[in-house]
């Protein structure tokens, strides 16, 4: 048996000669019964092993699907508590850039009673709220209520304040449906330990800056050359640079064009595949200097 106890403090006050003091942590036995007695600030905590058949909480094998967007970081996600992950549940993490972030929204929508108070602030459930899910309504759903005339919303704190003069009644229940996001604009982008948990899990997140990987770039075995390769961005904007392989095919006669509005098309000796099973980038049948 494990007895754990948790207590505010302050630091007195030495100038006074007042001594630092506490809130109390008291556990006491009765003599008669043998019965533990606690008080608030402690708890009594008995380990035991799993039921027989119980399955943990966890997340499914290839669970994080790229659905858009070009990425060529690493996001990891790890089970903190197995007991608080909800059954069949999916999150979307979306990455924003200048300066670069990333939140974590849950994709469930959250229903929350709450008694309004009018001219004062009222805590839902949950915070970051996802302004363009949210709705609030009376608690059969008849009718809905507006944003600024009816209620205010304060999306980073979770809270409500309903408006004197608008539709919302002192002291009546209503319905706030919304998702809401577990991290919200975090920047730690090196594998650091420091988002919040939600829903019993913890994400990390690697940057990785995109940029040519010249020791994955050769010349296939069956070409010799003494051409030098020389590859940059279009218009050295880096922008325009993009996650992928690439093959680059020569051959004795115009093999292509290009085709880019208001510029014609340019005859080309030379096809580009993408292929993202290659490990190299392959320059066959080359001949001269290229740069």
């Amino acid at each position: 048996t494990y007895y754990y106890a948790v207590v505010s403090y302050d630091h007195g006050d030495d100038s006074l000669g007042i001594a630092p003091s506490e809130c109390s942590k008291t556990i006491t036995l009765n003599p008669e019964t043998n019965e533990v007695i606690l008080d608030v600030n402690t708890k009594q905590i008995i380990p035991r092993v799993p039921t027989a058949g119980y399955v943990p909480g966890n997340i499914n094998v290839g669970f994080i699907e790229h659905v858009s967007g070009v990425a060529t970081g690493i996001v990891s996600i790890e089970v903190i508590d197995p007991r608080a992950i909800e059954n069949e549940n999916m999150f979307e993490i979306s990455f924003m850039d200048n300066p670069i972030n990333y939140s974590v929204k849950d994709m469930k929508t959250v229903a929350d009673e709450l008694v309004a108070k009018l001219d004062q602030f009222v805590r839902l459930d949950y915070g970051n709220i996802d302004s363009a899910s949210f709705s609030l309504s009376d608690i059969n759903g008849s009718n809905t209520y507006e944003l600024g005339a009816d209620y205010e919303l304060i999306l980073q704190s979770g809270k409500i304040r309903a408006i004197p003069g608008g539709g919302l009644l002192d002291g009546v229940t209503y319905l706030a449906a919304y998702m809401y996001y577990g991290v919200a604009n975090s920047n730690l982008l090196n594998m650091e330990e420091s988002n919040p948990v939600f829903d019993g899990l913890k994400i990390y997140a690697q940057n990785q800056n995109l940029a040519l990987d010249e020791t994955q770039m050769a010349w296939s075995a069956g070409s010799p050359t003494n051409w030098e390769p020389q590859v940059k961005p279009f218009n050295n904007i880096d922008t325009k640079m993009y996650p992928a392989d690439y093959e680059v095919r020569f051959f004795d006669d115009i093999a292509d064009s290009s085709a880019r509005p208001g510029y014609g098309y340019i005859k080309a000796k030379f096809q580009v595949f993408v292929s993202s099973t290659l490990p190299y980038i392959f320059l066959t049948n080359v001949y001269g200097h290229f740069k």
